[in-house]
């Protein structure tokens, strides 16, 4: 059976999914982080390996990217790396693997922002209150494997139906702080550390390569994303002889991580090097956290 090697490039464009957090912003610190590690996941779930070109003999890609999420005074930069190989069963089915590892890096600006406690109990706090961050830092994983049977019917498109196990190991995502609007002020942090083990069920679809001039090719592509548990954002604030920890679920405020997600790319292909490069992520994720931007545009009161 032949085998093929392609080299796949992702680019991800620094991607601005949130306003900046500041007196005017109605959502607290934790709502952020918490989309801090959901939208990097869902542009890890639009880059999943799709079903190559030619589905006849078997085929191995190397994915590169590199994505920075910025919200408010928060930010996440996150170099990624992923691995796929098809095997064809008939002409018309095959199996189709991917592995990834892709490395959260937190950091941040000092300025005025909105503190919660959402993720924790914390007796004789307000809901929200303000504050200025002093220093964001810390870092994490995102890492999984994923395995998919795929169809390729006649036609313009081919899917694919897979499952992926993945965890997300955050070491520490800590907000240091000094509150500004309290009848007693003091310098305290919060702290989103935690591991979130993750099931995926995916169904995706991809269209057959058209040409784009003489040696290039594009193929639009949906991937569509279940996943369980669905479980509490967890999280621990901490301050001058005081120190809890909880998450959203054991303090009533539901579930929160992580979400199911639907996406859309499209991939470029110059045929001669075998060099790909997937664009779309850009567009999909500002779309698909407007209500986020608006929930962060209501005034605080």
């Amino acid at each position: 059976m032949q085998r093929q090697h392609l080299v796949a490039i992702c680019i991800y464009a620094t991607i601005h999914i949130l306003y900046s957090l500041n007196t005017q912003a109605g959502e607290s610190i934790e709502y952020v982080a918490e989309h801090l590690l959901e939208v990097p996941m869902d542009t890890r779930a639009l880059s999943l390996p799709l079903v190559p070109a030619n589905v006849d003999h078997s085929h191995a890609a190397v994915e590169v990217g590199y994505g920075s999420f910025d919200a408010g005074k928060l930010n996440n930069s996150v170099p990624m790396l992923g691995a796929q190989y098809f095997v064809p069963l008939t002409s018309r089915w095959g199996i189709l693997g991917g592995a990834f590892y892709d490395g959260y890096h937190f950091s941040g600006q000092s300025g005025k922002a909105v503190g919660g406690v959402l993720v924790v109990n914390a007796p004789n706090m307000p809901d929200k209150f303000l504050l200025d961050i002093n220093h964001v830092g810390g870092s994490g994983k995102y890492t999984g494997a994923s395995v998919a049977i795929t169809y390729t019917p006649p036609g313009l498109w081919r899917w694919q139906l897979g499952y992926m196990r993945a965890d997300m190991d955050i070491k520490k995502l800590e907000v240091n702080f000094t509150t500004t609007d309290l009848t007693n002020n003091f310098s305290g942090s919060f702290d989103y550390a935690s591991h979130y083990s993750i099931n995926t069920l995916l169904l995706g679809f991809d269209m057959t390569p058209l040409a784009l001039g003489e040696n290039f090719t594009y193929s639009p592509h949906m991937i569509i994303i279940k996943n369980s548990p669905r479980v509490g954002f967890q999280g621990r604030f901490s301050g001058p002889g005081f120190d809890y920890s909880g998450n959203t679920a054991s303090n009533g405020h539901g579930a929160h991580i992580p979400d199911n997600y639907m996406g859309v790319g499209v991939n470029f292909a110059q045929q001669s090097s075998g060099i790909q490069i997937d664009l779309g992520a850009t567009l999909i994720l500002l779309y698909s956290n407007l209500q986020v931007i608006k929930a962060l545009l209501r005034p605080y009161s």
